[in-house]
């Protein structure tokens, strides 16, 4: 009921923690969609974080830093908030199925919590269901709804931009 006074949602808080540590959809947000390109494709342009800044509006840097002792991908990031610039690293790990990822934050940034991931799903040969899922919380305390502005605002641009880039880095394959 105070979610939008303290920035918190108890039942989404509540929901994700009970469900962090199984990963796909336990997020505040989590959006779905079609790209027209095999799962191979998809998770190939999602792992390279490298060339986010190429087509993710409001991406000015991603660098890998290293590979943890789990395999995670250490990757720090420079990107727009809206309205500031921030810097942040986040580990990314590969699930075992190799149809997705997940990450959490490093106390470099930011985020009091930023874990999310990308859960892909075959529809056919030249077809993979994306789910985009993430939890965040800023560090210093923030109105939910600009938190919820914030990031509706941006994610169907970035939705669309992976979209894109799949079904180009796909095209390019076919030929």
């Amino acid at each position: 009921m105070w979610g939008w006074i303290t920035g918190t949602d108890a039942a989404a808080t509540a929901t994700t923690e009970e469900q962090s540590s199984t990963g796909y959809e336990s997020g505040n947000v989590s959006e779905k969609i079609i790209f027209n390109a095999p799962l191979e494709v998809a998770l190939q342009v999602i792992t390279d974080y490298e060339k986010y800044p190429e087509f993710v509006t409001g991406s000015y840097e991603a660098k890998k830093v290293k590979t943890d002792q789990d395999g995670g991908q250490v990757v720090f990031y420079s990107s727009s908030l809206s309205f500031k610039t921030i810097d942040y690293t986040l580990i990314h790990y590969l699930n075992p199925e190799k149809d997705g990822i997940t990450w959490k934050n490093t106390d470099d940034g930011p985020w009091a919590k930023n874990v999310g991931g990308w859960k892909l799903k075959k529809i056919s040969d030249t077809e993979t269901e994306a789910t985009y899922y993430v939890v965040m919380e800023l560090s210093i305390w923030t109105p939910a709804f600009l938190k919820d502005w914030i990031i509706s605002s941006q994610l169907p641009a970035m939705l669309e931009a992976f979209k894109k880039r799949v079904e180009e880095v796909y095209a390019k394959q076919k030929k």
